[in-house]
């Protein structure tokens, strides 16, 4: 993903930049190395405009979606200190991480998942093909059937006979889904479900306190102001109560209360 391009970039351009490689030159060679179309042209472009007299946090930032507000206010932390070299190397640090993290909890999702999947297939195809071929064979027994068979045949029946009803259904749900999570309501819905399911909020409360808390540890060793950490850390992070809760932080300390 763009996050794997980032930090790979970082690390490399950190090296670059610190044998002495001129900043232009350095991103001319990671440029002809750059595989992904979509992502050499974003290195051309910044770059190109770096070679116009542009200063290089300003040339990442006309690319948002690869560089957030955190990668840019440590790039210029680091031009305006003369030390751009080491606040690559913290950003190098940071986003490998990040990739580290998120590889982590997509390999912890990857087999829940597949159980799921595995289970609503076995789940239709039992209702679909395997009950139908059954429900003879259980009419020429005349015997009673017990409570639950009768209950599956029924589902299996309905299925059978509106499945084009069903797959509209599921389309429309699943339209409805996309729009509601377009809202900003939604959004909220989301992440407070987020945040207090069972075992799974659990999770997701200690990655967000970790990835604020390595947010603003590198944005604090960078010398970057306090209120300023804060307002890059809230920009950073997509939960709305922790979007909320940084809110009020920020607020709390431009009244003078500790930080604690």
């Amino acid at each position: 993903g763009r996050l794997k391009l980032v930090s790979a970039f970082m690390r490399h351009l950190s090296v670059l930049v610190s044998t002495g490689t001129p900043l232009v030159d350095a991103l001319s060679a990671l440029e002809r190395q750059a595989q992904d179309a979509g992502w050499r042209a974003v290195l051309s472009d910044v770059r190109s405009r770096v070679e116009d007299g542009a200063p290089f946090s300003d040339s990442l930032g006309a690319h948002p979606r690869y560089f957030d507000s955190v990668c840019r206010s440590l790039v210029r932390a680091g031009e305006s200190g003369g030390k751009l070299e080491v606040m690559l190397k913290r950003l190098s640090e940071l986003t490998r991480q990040q990739v580290k993290t998120r590889q982590t909890l997509i390999g912890a999702m990857v087999y829940p998942c597949v159980l799921v999947f595995v289970a609503i297939n076995v789940l239709i195809t039992m209702l679909c093909f395997v009950m139908p071929r059954f429900s003879g064979l259980f009419k020429t027994l005349d015997t009673p059937l017990p409570p639950t068979t009768k209950v599956l045949m029924a589902i299996s029946e309905v299925l059978v006979g509106y499945w084009w009803g069903f797959l509209a259904g599921a389309a429309f749900l699943a339209a409805g889904a996309w729009m509601w999570l377009g809202s900003e309501l939604g959004r909220r819905q989301l992440d407070t479900f987020a945040v207090r399911a069972p075992q799974v909020g659990k999770l997701i409360r200690s990655l967000a306190t970790a990835r604020m808390a390595r947010l603003m540890g590198t944005l604090l060793e960078s010398k970057v102001p306090m209120l300023e950490c804060l307002a890059l850390t809230r920009e950073a992070s997509t939960n709305a109560h922790y979007i909320a809760l940084l809110t009020k932080t920020e607020d709390s300390l431009t009244r003078g209360e500790p930080f604690s």
